[in-house]
Formats: C-alpha cells, sequence, structure tokens
C-alpha cells in the first residue's frame, strides 16, 4: 500500500489543465526541475501549424494552494515539450520578459510545493524470454497506484515484460475502472516515485503477456528527451 503521506504529496502536486471554457481536460503533476509532465493529448495545441514564429502558446492550469486551505490557484505555462508519438508533454514557466507575473507565480507554486520524484532504479528480475535479438529479461510484478480525476486512488499490479519487438514495456492491471478525465495523472510506486503518465494511447490496449493481463504503460525515461531527463533528475534530491 501506498501511506497517506505520500498520497498528499503526490496529490499537492497534481494539477488540472483547463480548457478554453475554463473546465478540465486533463491533468499533470509537478516533478523535480520545475517542469510538470502531463498526456499530450491533454494540452490545448496541435502539434504543427498553430502557431508563428514570435507566438507564444500558454496553457492555464489549476492548483491547490501550499497551505493547509487548499484552495485553487490559477496558473500559467508554456509547453517545454511535446512527444506525439508516446503522448507525453512537459510543461515550464512562462518567459519571464513577456510574462514576469505569471512567471513569478509558477515559480512560486514549485518553490512551495514538493516534487513527485522520477522512479530511477533498476527493475527487480524473475526471468529471461527469447525474441528476435536474444534474451530479455522479464521483471517480478509489484505494486503501482494512479490518483484520478475525481480525486480517489485506483490500486493496480505492474509488470515490466517484452512485447513483440520492444523489450522494455510496462503492463498494468488496474484494480478499478480509470475513467476519461484522469489522462495525464501520475502512475507511482509505493514509494510514491513517478513512473508513468495516464494516455490514451492507440498502443494502451488490454494484452496477455504470459497469464498477465494488462494494459500498456510507456515508462518515462525512454518517452523524455535527455535534456528534459537530466533538468529532472538533477534536481532530483
Amino acid at each position: 500500500m501506498i501511506n497517506e503521506d505520500i498520497k498528499t504529496i503526490i496529490e499537492q502536486a497534481t494539477i488540472n489543465i483547463m480548457d478554453a471554457d475554463n473546465n478540465p481536460r486533463g491533468r499533470g503533476v509537478l516533478v523535480p526541475g520545475g517542469l510538470i509532465l502531463t498526456a499530450g493529448h491533454c494540452l490545448n495545441i496541435k502539434t504543427t501549424g498553430e502557431l508563428a514564429l514570435g507566438d507564444y502558446h500558454i496553457e492555464t492550469l489549476q492548483a491547490k494552494t501550499f497551505d493547509s486551505l487548499n484552495n485553487l490557484l490559477t496558473l500559467k505555462a508554456a509547453p517545454a515539450m511535446i512527444e506525439p508519438v508516446t503522448d507525453i508533454a512537459a510543461l515550464e514557466k512562462l518567459d519571464e520578459q513577456a510574462f514576469f507575473e505569471e512567471a513569478e507565480q509558477f515559480e512560486e507554486f514549485c518553490e512551495n510545493t514538493k516534487p513527485v520524484p522520477l522512479f530511477n532504479d533498476g527493475f527487480e528480475i524473475e526471468g529471461y524470454q527469447n525474441l528476435a535479438g536474444g534474451d530479455f529479461p522479464i521483471y517480478k510484478t509489484f505494486d503501482v497506484f494512479v490518483y484520478t480525476h475525481e480525486g480517489f486512488w485506483i490500486a493496480g499490479k505492474a509488470k515490466l515484460a517484452p512485447f513483440q519487438d520492444i523489450p522494455f514495456t510496462l503492463w498494468v492491471s488496474w484494480g478499478g475502472q480509470i475513467k476519461g478525465g484522469t489522462s495525464g495523472s501520475p502512475i507511482v510506486n509505493n514509494k510514491g516515485e513517478l513512473i508513468g503518465i495516464v494516455s490514451h494511447a492507440k498502443d494502451a490496449e488490454n494484452h496477455d503477456i504470459d497469464g498477465f493481463m494488462g494494459d500498456c504503460i510507456f515508462l518515462l525515461e525512454p518517452c523524455l528527451p535527455k535534456r528534459v531527463w537530466h533538468q529532472i533528475t538533477k534536481n532530483h534530491e
């Protein structure tokens, strides 16, 4: 299980991404380095053809205040990167020269909110499976948890195993239904370390992996550009 102190940290670090009508369209989570990770499709932007040189794209976020009142706080942020294939994106503060007040508010939120650390350890191996190109390890099942947009937690079992020719795919079997609106929510282990982000990627279908039924989840490290991964991990205490 995941303890209540860890839950509180993750809940405080989880934000809503708002649409043009100021309704939540997805979620994101604050990580070290002053970044918010989310699913790419949660952003109010197309990957091509929408912006001209010199334009700014601004996302509106809704976060909890960093006091005991847990009031709602409105923030502005800009995309730092979008990976449409794996449906992962990162948000950062706006340009300080053009949006000084908004950038200052975002920095204040980051300074007063504990970020969720990324999982950066090895997985425990239980065996090997032969695929084209050699033997690939199969890892032991472990517990994962997701904080949904409805404000409750769902537990699941995760297993890292090969699929087709992809040696490192995380499969998660959830103990409850994850409904629309939870996209961008954090998936963590029992230590509160971020392992993945909820997505609706077309690859996320139920598969039987050696008797383990689960949804495909993209691991963060292979999906994030190296500069983003290094920005996060170098700020991880």
